[in-house]
């Protein structure tokens, strides 16, 4: 046995205690957008799209149909309903693509993120108030871990989506 058993063990503790962790955290993510979306009178698909089409307007670009389809794995019938929904709920709106016309672009209104601000900026607040006092060091870390797990979250969703994870 190497001099390293010990801190393997140690190490496999604490990747344990982060799984951990990190499935307490999906809990009661998953329980406050239940709460959220109960709250704003949406069904999951409908908070998750908003969500989506919320985080590629971060990123600076708009999100397309077909898009949405893939990272909600539905049908394109079943994009398009939803689509209208929250079209008709006045969440989202069409509009074709600046360089390209044959596409249409999804883009939220200003009252789906006037919705969305008053649902997440209070968890937004608690969050930033129970870090204070951390580290930039220690913040940089958490941030480092939670983009390595959210990547493995990823891969394993693909995987499962691909049927590679199957039996």
């Amino acid at each position: 046995m190497t001099s390293s058993a010990p801190g393997d063990a140690t190490s496999a503790a604490a990747a344990a205690a982060l799984v951990d962790a990190v499935r307490s955290l999906a809990k009661q993510s998953n329980r406050y957008a239940e709460a959220t979306r109960r709250r704003m009178g949406m069904n999951a698909s409908d908070l998750t799209a908003l969500g989506l089409v919320y985080d590629h307007a971060l990123r600076g670009r708009g999100m397309t149909p077909g898009e949405l389809a893939v990272e909600l794995d539905l049908s394109p019938s079943a994009t398009t309903a939803l689509v209208d929904r929250l079209e008709s709920a006045g969440h989202l709106v069409r509009t074709r693509h600046e360089s390209d016309g044959r596409r249409v672009v999804l883009s939220m209104t200003e009252t789906a993120s006037d919705v969305g601000r008053r649902a997440f900026s209070p968890l937004a607040r608690l969050i930033v108030e129970s870090l204070h006092g951390r580290s930039p060091q220690e913040l940089a870390l958490v941030v480092d871990v939670l983009t390595t797990v959210t990547t493995a979250i990823d891969s394993s969703a693909s995987e499962l989506h691909s049927g590679a994870g199957s039996d």
